[in-house]
Formats: C-alpha cells, structure tokens, sequence
C-alpha cells in the first residue's frame, strides 16, 4: 500500500533516540519513512542498519535545513512531514492530519507537544517580535532568572498576527512546502521554522493544531554538548534579528549573550 504521507527525519549523533522514533512512524501505514544523516560518528548508523533502513548518509554536516530538504526531494506522496529523533509520533496523529489537511491546502498541521508528564507546549507558537528575541537570550543565557522572565510579562512580547509551527513535528502538502521554497537553508539549524511560519504568513498560509499529543524528548534527539546547543541558539536568533529586525538589535543580541554563556561556560558547561 502506498504510503500517503513521506517523514523526513533529520539525524546527527541521535543514536540514543532514533529507533524509538522510528519504531513509532512504522506503527502507521500512513507514512514511509526517510532518514537523511549529517555525518553521526556515534551508533546512528548502526541502529538503522539493525532497522534495515538506508539512509541518505551525507559526508558533512550541512544543518538541518539543507539535510531536510535533500530528505523532501526523496520522496513522492502527496503529504510530507518532518519528525525529529526525540519524537514519539502516535499514529492516529497522521490520521487526524490527513483529516485537518484535506480541506486546507495551504495548511501546516502541528500536534502538541509532550514535555514531560503533565506538560503539554503548543505546536502553534506566536510570532517573534524583538522584545521576545531579547527575552530568549535572557533566558537562555542568564540561568532563566531576571529580565528575561519580565520581558515574557510585557505588552507586545509576542508578535499578535502570525504563528509559526514548531519544527519538531510537522505536516503539510507537498505542494504546498514546494510553493513556501523548502526550509530556509540560510538557517542551517536553529529558527528556520520561525522563517518558514513567517512565510506562511506572507503567502496566504495557516498552522493548525490538532489536539493529538507527541512525546518531545526536548533535546535529547543529538548528542550534543549543551555549550554547543546554546552557541548554535545564539547564532540562530541573532541571525534571524539581523534579516527580520536589523542589524543592531542583532548586535546588542550578541553583546548581551556574551557574559552570560562565558559565565555558564565557565560553572555549568564543564
């Protein structure tokens, strides 16, 4: 039976989550499953082997945004969707996709996201303005204490009139991410599903949330150091300021998380 649905999932160093993930997309005969890898040296590889599947193995790592988009360009069904390692995906989520998408073309479909026992995060999330730019750095930088928690309370944090999808988890129409121009490889890692939410605003586009939850193992889809996840964040929210907001809110980004990751470098990332 032909699958409706093509998943693209995205590894690097997840070899401690990605049989889990894959175990669940084969539960439903909704989706066909395709693994482009960005050069894990650990036992990714091997666990798909043991899987039996192939995956598309690049020689480097690109970032994610090229690898999904070689992953999107393998593939024919009408519906294609992204899924990271850390994701458990039930199959009557695709079947409630399926349902949502097929009569709104020119939609996103997102589930909500299980964190962790009795916390539940929306797919759907509001827009970015600079205000929560800043308060990400905040945040994320300065042991989630301080300005960062009080910006999150102010007027206009968040951007009222567009969403963007979380890119842990997302469906649509193959026609439709061919129309948005693929993931925005210009944002290898972090932020490209903000872009990608920003041009679905610009072309007429809608996120839908189903009420299905998925486990999000927040994190926990590449071994990777938590100094270098927060270094490739930085640089992905300054980016995005730079294009989105100009080039001095990104520069004020930068001198804000310098002290703060230099002093979690130095006490926490050891």
């Amino acid at each position: 039976m032909r699958a409706d649905i093509d998943v693209v999932v995205v590894t690097y160093q997840s070899g401690q989550r990605i049989s889990g993930c894959l175990e669940a997309l084969r539960a439903s005969e909704a989706c066909r499953s395709c693994v482009v890898d960005n050069g894990s040296d650990d036992d990714t590889l091997r666990c798909l082997d043991e899987l039996g599947i192939e995956p598309l193995v690049l020689s480097a790592n690109p970032g994610y945004a090229v690898a999904a988009n070689r992953g999107a360009s393998l593939g024919s069904a009408g519906y294609l969707a992204f899924v990271n390692p850390d994701c458990l995906v039930p199959p009557h989520f695709w079947r409630d996709a399926l349902r949502l998408l097929a009569d709104h073309p020119t939609a996103c479909v997102v589930p909500r996201r299980l964190i962790k026992p009795g916390m539940v995060q929306l797919g759907r999330q509001p827009g970015y303005s600079s205000l929560k730019l800043l308060g990400d750095i905040f945040f994320d930088n300065y042991f989630n204490l301080g300005l960062g928690r009080l910006l999150r309370r102010l007027p206009g944090y968040h951007a009222p009139d567009w969403f963007w999808p979380h890119g842990a988890c997302l469906v649509m129409s193959r026609r439709w991410f061919d129309t948005l121009g693929g993931m925005d490889e210009s944002f290898p890692m972090y932020m490209g599903d903000v872009v990608l939410g920003r041009r679905m605003r610009e072309l007429g586009g809608v996120i839908l949330e189903s009420g299905i939850d998925v486990v999000h193992l927040e994190g926990e889809g590449a071994a990777v150091t938590p100094a270098r996840r927060l270094a490739l964040l930085n640089a992905g929210r300054t980016a995005y300021a730079e294009r989105f907001h100009g080039a001095a809110l990104a520069w004020a980004m930068r001198l804000l998380a310098w002290p703060g990751f230099t002093l979690r470098r130095l006490l926490v990332f050891r």
